[in-house]
């Protein structure tokens, strides 16, 4: 996360009061934020099969349901603070809410149902991050608004 923070997120928030048709830039920092996802999947499948017996300590994890956790949480807070970055406060708290009731409503069901497991709380987080992201792409406009560029280009043009 720190990672995503330092190289994504921050400077997104900083560059993006300097821009005045930011397009380019939104569009290259979500194909980032996507990228560093899918790395996140990978990590974790690779780790699920090759190195999981070796930890004892994970006993009953799924490492790959780790992985769409993590990955689905750095989308999110992405978002959430894209919108603040663009003092778009009214999305960000959609975004939240939403996550937040899947979450309430989920824990309260599995609570009664007496289903409250590790896996079942990551499952559970998972989708609520999963989909508020898609709400946060839904409510970022359509991608065809935005124009990916190359690395290179949009180093050039913005650093």
């Amino acid at each position: 996360m720190s990672i995503s923070n330092a190289l994504i997120i921050q400077p997104m928030q900083v560059a993006h009061s300097k821009f005045t048709n930011d397009k380019e830039y939104k569009g290259f920092t979500v194909l980032l934020q996507l990228l560093v996802g899918v790395v996140l999947i990978i990590l974790s499948l690779v780790l699920n099969t090759n190195a999981f017996p070796i930890i004892k300590v994970l006993a009953g994890i799924n490492l790959i349901q780790v992985g769409i956790l993590y990955s689905a949480r750095l989308l999110h807070d992405f978002f959430r603070k894209s919108f603040l970055a663009s003092q778009e406060i009214k999305n960000t708290l959609v975004v939240d809410c939403i996550m937040a009731s899947i979450q309430l409503i989920g824990i309260i069901g599995l609570g009664v149902t007496h289903q409250l497991t590790l896996n079942a709380v990551i499952i559970l987080l998972a989708a609520s991050y999963t989909i508020s992201s898609f709400t946060g792409i839904i409510l970022s406009g359509p991608f065809n608004n935005l124009q990916f560029t190359t690395i290179s280009e949009t180093n050039r043009q913005y650093f």
